[in-house]
């Protein structure tokens, strides 16, 4: 039986969200500790009302919205390979029950 049609898909779409995962992580633990350190409350300075910006809602809006579409879009191609079926597939026939799986070759 040949897995190698759609494993290496599956592995780009673990390693894409992966990479993205772990980037995002540490942008935000370090904008984080900069803010903490840059920002720290030891003056008592009152804080300015700011009424919103247009532009960062709309990057904080669109940015995760293109990621989550392209998560999407490697999911998507990866489950349509895994979803056809080879013509050297084995079949087998899957009973279950509680506490047991009967697998017939």
């Amino acid at each position: 039986m040949n897995t190698g049609n759609f494993t290496s898909q599956v592995e780009a779409s673990f390693l894409f969200v992966f990479v993205i995962s772990l980037v995002l992580l540490i942008g935000i633990t370090v904008a984080m500790i900069y803010f903490i350190i840059r920002y720290h409350h030891t003056k008592n300075d009152k804080p300015k009302d700011i009424h919103g910006h247009l532009g960062l809602e709309v990057a904080w809006t669109v940015i995760p919205t293109i990621l989550v579409m392209g998560m999407f879009y490697y999911g998507l191609v990866g489950y349509e390979k895994m979803d056809e079926i080879p013509e050297d597939a084995m079949k087998v026939e899957v009973t279950g029950r509680m506490w047991e799986w009967k697998f017939t070759y």
